[in-house]
């Protein structure tokens, strides 16, 4: 009887604890998204407090709930009516899926992958919104230098294909196919993984770049740095479950 007790009790605090990781990641990432959307402007992070880009009414404390004050209102603003921006909402489903995957994790890693993907969501909310970043934002990045193990810095090929790619990133961005935002991460993720895992994650953030801009009609020139965070974030995934 007792020990059935503790299962239930047990299995509850998996349950708060499954929870709560999903509620904190969801907030810090509408706090990342603000900040984001704010510093650019040189707007104030804390007042005034949230409100409607269309109508400026200020938002109710139930429409900041994450995820839920967007789904509650189904998408469009309780007073104006106009539709609201969606990336923060997200963020938010992105931010507290990815916490749940590392709760399993010990204290150190967990943290330092945490940090990672809010360093990601900062990054491609600037791009998105402003098309430029902070070059300090990638110091977020840092975590991944001791959470993941290096390629072989001493063998010629590496360094061959380091400076093959580097040139041609360099070369991308002095013609302006290439923002210098894309051009840094891509040379850090050379810094960190081997030329394979970084022509998969090439591959997959172009070809939903090229997905995005056939589905829109895109003709002008579009934020890239979304679609490799995104492509780096499913490459960490399948790292964290098969590695």
């Amino acid at each position: 009887m007792f020990s059935n007790c503790s299962r239930v009790f047990s299995l509850q605090e998996e349950i708060i604890m499954t929870y709560f990781y999903f509620i904190i990641g969801t907030i810090l990432a509408s706090f990342a998204t603000l900040c984001a959307v704010r510093i650019p402007q040189h707007r104030s992070i804390t007042v005034p407090r949230s409100h409607c880009d269309n109508c400026q009414h200020q938002l109710a404390w139930w429409q900041l709930i994450p995820i839920i004050g967007f789904v509650s209102q189904r998408g469009r603003c309780h007073y104006c009516h106009a539709r609201i921006n969606p990336i923060s909402t997200l963020n938010e489903c992105l931010c507290g899926w990815w916490f749940l995957q590392c709760a399993a994790f010990p204290a150190g890693p967990m943290l330092g992958y945490d940090c990672i993907f809010l360093t990601l969501i900062l990054l491609s909310t600037l791009d998105a919104y402003y098309t430029f970043v902070y070059p300090l934002c990638f110091l977020g990045l840092l975590p991944l230098f001791w959470l993941l193990p290096h390629p072989a810095y001493m063998t010629l090929s590496y360094w061959l294909g380091l400076i093959i790619l580097t040139s041609i990133l360099l070369m991308l961005f002095t013609r302006q196919q290439l923002g210098l935002a894309d051009v840094e991460i891509m040379i850090i993720l050379l810094m960190i993984f081997d030329l394979y895992t970084v022509s998969v994650i090439l591959f997959i953030s172009s070809s939903l770049a090229l997905s995005y801009a056939l589905i829109t009609h895109q003709k002008e020139r579009f934020a890239f740095l979304p679609f490799l965070c995104f492509a780096l974030v499913a490459v960490l995934t399948v790292h964290l479950h098969f590695v």
